[in-house]
């Protein structure tokens, strides 16, 4: 059995993919059946965001990187590893922060749909 990150976010894409839908729109998801879409999740908790890829999970404040960890080994997130990779919590950073500048403009000038 293979497992995969999977979010709520994905629902919409997987289900519109599924149908075959063919027209604009805006998912922040990913559709789950489409094999050349990288598995990721995301969250804000504790006053961090949280940003899940293959093995790993990202905590990000903000303003910087707080944590890396090995989630899939280390489930009880007790050895950060930030110091140790800081080529995999760049590249993560930058994917996070992407994703939050592009969420945050749309919502400040209200184009969280596709324009008719």
């Amino acid at each position: 059995m293979r497992l995969e990150i999977i979010q709520q976010i994905d629902i919409m894409p997987t289900v519109l993919g599924y149908l075959n839908y063919d027209e604009p729109y805006l998912a922040f998801g990913r559709n789950v059946f489409d094999p050349k879409t990288k598995p990721f999740a995301f969250n804000y908790l504790n006053n961090a965001y949280q940003l899940f890829e293959g093995p790993y999970l990202l905590l990000f404040d903000g303003a910087r990187t707080t944590g890396l960890y090995n989630y899939q080994g280390d489930k009880l997130l007790a050895r950060n590893v930030l110091a140790d990779s800081p080529t995999i919590a760049h590249d993560m950073e930058r994917r996070l922060k992407a994703f939050i500048q592009h969420y945050n403009n749309r919502m400040v000038d209200n184009r969280l749909t596709v324009p008719r």
